[in-house]
This record gives C-alpha cells, structure tokens and sequence, in this order.
C-alpha cells in the first residue's frame, strides 16, 4: 500500500554511515541544496559579462537566467533515484528497499554509476512535457551531458544505457519517480514560470561554463557542515515543504560561500592600473622592461578573450606579465585567474 511521503523525502542523495530512515538526506533536499548555490554563484559571483554571454548562447532571457541555471544545475543527481543507487545490498538500506518495494517499485541487478543514469534519462525528461521549459531533444542531451559529468566525467555510452532503460520494464515507476522530482525542482526553483529557450550555435560554449558550475555548487551543496541531513523516519513518513526548504537551502548558500570568500565577486574595478602602479614594490623606481611594456600594450587594447604567448630569457619580467594580463582581464569584467604550473 502506498505511503504518504512521495519518492522525493523517501529516496536519499547522501547516508554516509547512517541506517535509513535514521539519518540521511533525502534526494530532493540535496537537488535544492546544489540548486540554491548554483543561484547564488549566478547573482554574486558571476561577473556580467560572464552572465551576458551564457544568456546570449543559451538565448535566454536575463530574468529567468538565475532560475533555469538552478534548475538545470539542481537536476545533476536526478539519476540517484535508481535501483542501484537507492540499494546498498546492506542492513543500512533494506528497510528503504521493502518501503520502496511495497510502493511498487522493482529493483535489477544492472547500474551505471548514478552521474550516467542522470545523463541517460534527463533528455528525455527535458525534451517531455512537464511543468519546465521543454527542451529541443539535441539540447537537452547537450546539456545533460554537461550536468551529469559533475564529477569529472563525461559520459559517452548513455545512450546504449538509455535503451536498456527504456526497454526494462522494471524501470517504469522509477521512471515516474524521475518525473515526479523533477517537476518538484523546477516549480520549487521557479523554472516552471521560464520561457522555452533558443540556443545559439555557440551554446557549446555557454554548456561548457554550466558544467564548472555544476561541479562547484555540487562541491559546496555537498558539505554537511553547511546542509546538514534532515531525513528521519518522522520526513521518511510525512515529507517537509519543499518551498520552505529552498528558502532556508538560500540561505544556507549564502552562509557557505560569504565563509569560502565567494560573495560579491561579480563586483570589479574597471579602471586600469598602470604597470609600474601594480608592481611598484618589484620595480623599485626602475622602470617596466620593453617585454613588460609590450604586453602591457596588448592589455590594455585587448576588447574580449585573448591568448598571450611570451617568449622570453629568464629574468624579462614574464611572471609579472602574465600577471599584468590577468589584472587586466579581471578589470574588464573577466571571471577569475587560473594558475597552472608545470609541477
């Protein structure tokens, strides 16, 4: 017999070392949690030139941005509500595994690790009817490839598992309970109210830029420290408010990113500071080489993204131009410097 609380309180994204129902999070607190970081590094840690062009790629429209990104970006573990997932085979999840079976749900013996099962099974979600913008189906695969490679993998033999999917019958109800949550998220995060976007033929670009943000917000959304289980046998039973958890999931994402100093980054200084004014205590009065003066040219005059070679003896100053350069950037509204050495 059926139970009151739906797939989306019973079914868990984190259990750590816990039993269920005793502690664990359920499966839409942690797409809220993952979702609500998401918006905020979109509002304040995304410059707007970075913002501008995603919405331009993706076409579309400014306003509805910050809900679609967490939408989409929240969706990255709709493929934990699986069999093999919600199923440890252990006494931690067997009484979650009779609930599920006395729900009628069925449970195989194949899997893909659940990062796949969300890539295979978005599309179709996405590309489907439901209360959220309903996607081209070449889009949607686009960007579920993008949202499911959240740990570093990017899955090229999901449509193989699709199909397997797709033609199990065991899979049917989990298929629901997919929709089902899915629908959740996207009236929770105000997806649902978003126009149908209009992709570019640069969205590659912009997919590439919501896939870094999907694994970031999934590496902030993921610490309990800062979203603590709140599964129990009395949620496994009743549920909570999923509107009022996103609120407090808001806030919890502010807290997160003011303590790892990511707030307000969007903000910027657009005037540029000469070279000698930036290294001043490294010049000590001489004045910028020729080499530092070049690049420094080039900075300046630069309008957009741009790849700088230097070649040069040691002791010109091509550290220090390099860094030049990222001021520079950084200045013009450019999103962050990455420094990779060859150690």
């Amino acid at each position: 017999m059926p139970t009151t609380a739906g797939p989306s309180w019973v079914a868990w994204a984190k259990l750590g070392g816990h039993t269920w129902p005793d502690n664990y999070h359920p499966v839409l607190c942690h797409l809220l949690d993952v979702a609500a970081v998401a918006r905020r590094l979109w509002e304040l840690a995304l410059r707007p030139r970075v913002r501008d062009r995603v919405v331009t790629q993706l076409g579309i429209p400014p306003s509805d941005a910050a809900s679609l990104v967490a939408f989409w970006v929240g969706a990255h573990d709709l493929g934990k509500l699986s069999p093999g997932f919600q199923d440890r085979g252990t006494a931690k999840t067997a009484s979650l595994r009779a609930r599920f079976e006395a729900d009628g749900y069925q449970f195989h013996r194949y899997e893909r690790h659940h990062g796949e099962v969300s890539t295979a099974t978005l599309p179709g979600l996405l590309a489907g009817a439901g209360p959220w913008p309903r996607l081209d189906r070449g889009f949607a695969e686009q960007l579920s490839v993008a949202v499911g490679g959240h740990h570093g993998v990017y899955y090229t033999g999901w449509k193989k598992y699709e199909e397997l999917l797709d033609a199990s019958a065991a899979d049917t109800r989990w298929r629901s309970a997919r929709g089902e949550v899915l629908a959740e998220l996207a009236r929770v995060t105000g997806a649902d109210r978003a126009p149908v976007p209009r992709p570019t033929a640069e969205a590659g670009a912009a997919l590439t830029a919501l896939a870094g943000l999907t694994a970031v917000a999934d590496w902030v959304g993921s610490d309990p420290e800062s979203f603590p289980p709140v599964g129990s046998p009395q949620v496994a039973t009743a549920g909570l408010d999923a509107a009022e958890y996103y609120r407090r999931a808001l806030d919890r994402a502010d807290a997160a990113l003011d303590r790892l100093g990511w707030l307000r980054r969007a903000d910027y200084d657009p005037g540029p500071v000469p070279f000698a004014g930036l290294f001043a205590a490294v010049l000590a009065g001489r004045p910028p080489r020729p080499l530092q003066d070049a690049v420094a040219r080039a900075a300046a005059a630069a309008t957009g993204p741009a790849i700088y070679v230097v070649e040069a003896p040691m002791g010109e100053g091509k550290t220090e131009a390099a860094w030049y350069v990222a001021d520079c950037w950084v200045r013009a509204g450019g999103q962050g410097v990455y420094v990779a050495l060859p150690t």
